[in-house]
C-alpha cells in the first residue's frame, strides 16, 4: 500500500476499527499505515483537519468519535443511534458515551475513576463496558457511610491518592438540574469540583439556575468563600479536553 493520501490512511485505519473510530484511535493508527506519510510536525491535528475536510468521507458520529460515510447506516444501527432506535435507548447509549470520555480524561489525568454500581455494565461502544475502563469498583469510604453512597452515585467521579474527592461529574439532558445538584450538597464539605456536563444550549440556563439562593452552599468552599467551583461544560468541552490529554501524552510518548 504505497504513497497513499492522508485521506486514504484515516480510511483505511477506521476500516481496521470496524468503520468508526475516536480520535486517539486513529491517532496511533491512521500514522503506521503502510506507504502513508505524515510530515507535519503535529499529526494529531492534521487528522483533525482531514476529517472534517473530508464530509463525503467521513463523518462526526458525536463529539470525539468518528465514522466512514460508506458505513453509516449500519454503524449508526450497531451504535443504538439510529433514527430507528428507541429515543430512550438512544439516551442511555449516549450517557454511557460522555461517561467514558470523562472516566478516560480522568485516568489521563492520574485520578482513580468511578462510575455508580449500577453502571458498570453499560455499554459506551459496540460491547466495551464502563467497568472495563475505570480504575475502581466503588469510591473509597473517605466519609460517613451516608455521604459514600451519595458520591457512589453520581454518574463519574475522580479520587486523588489520598482516597478524597476531587471532582464529581453529571451528564444532564435537561435543564432542570435539581437532581445533580443535590448530590453536591450533600457533598459540599470537600474542596472538590462539581461539574454539569450538558448540552452547550443548556448552558444559559445552567447560570441562572446556580445563582439561586438554594444552591448558595455549594458555590463556597469549605470556608464560606465564593469561587467557580460548581462548572458547566457543553459535551464538546468534555471531548475537546480529552483529546487534548490524550494529544499530549501521545506527543510525550513519541519523544521518549
Amino acid at each position: 500500500m504505497a504513497g497513499i493520501t492522508q485521506h486514504d490512511a484515516i480510511a483505511e485505519a477506521m476500516r481496521r476499527l470496524g468503520g468508526f473510530a475516536t480520535l486517539s484511535q486513529l491517532y496511533s493508527t491512521a500514522t503506521k499505515v503502510s506507504g502513508s506519510e505524515w510530515h507535519a510536525k503535529n499529526p494529531f491535528a492534521t487528522i483533525r483537519g482531514r476529517l472534517q475536510d473530508k464530509p463525503h468521507l467521513f463523518f462526526k458520529i458525536r463529539p470525539g468519535q468518528w465514522g466512514l460515510v460508506a458505513q453509516k447506516d449500519r454503524i449508526l444501527e450497531q451504535l443504538d443511534l439510529s433514527p430507528t432506535t428507541p429515543a430512550e435507548q438512544r439516551q442511555r447509549t449516549q450517557h454511557a458515551w460522555y461517561q467514558s470520555l470523562a472516566v478516560r480524561l480522568g485516568n489521563l489525568n492520574g485520578f482513580r475513576t468511578h462510575v455508580p454500581p449500577s453502571d458498570l455494565n453499560k455499554t459506551f461502544q459496540d460491547r466495551q463496558t464502563l467497568r472495563s475502563i475505570v480504575t475502581d469498583v466503588g469510591v473509597p469510604s473517605f466519609s460517613f457511610d451516608t455521604i459514600t453512597e451519595r458520591a457512589n452515585n453520581v454518574d463519574v467521579s475522580w479520587f486523588n491518592g489520598d482516597d478524597l474527592p476531587h471532582a464529581f461529574i453529571e451528564i444532564e439532558y435537561s435543564p432542570e438540574y435539581r437532581r445533580s445538584l443535590s448530590k453536591y450538597v450533600v457533598l459540599r464539605a470537600f474542596f472538590s469540583q462539581f461539574i454539569i456536563v450538558a448540552d452547550e444550549n443548556q448552558d444559559r440556563a445552567f447560570k441562572e439556575m446556580i445563582k439561586a439562593k438554594e444552591w448558595e452552599s455549594i458555590c463556597q468552599d469549605p470556608y464560606g468563600k465564593t469561587y467557580d467551583r460548581v462548572r458547566f461544560w457543553s459535551f464538546e468541552d468534555l471531548a475537546q479536553r480529552l483529546e487534548t490529554a490524550e494529544r499530549v501524552r501521545a506527543e510525550q510518548e513519541s519523544t521518549r
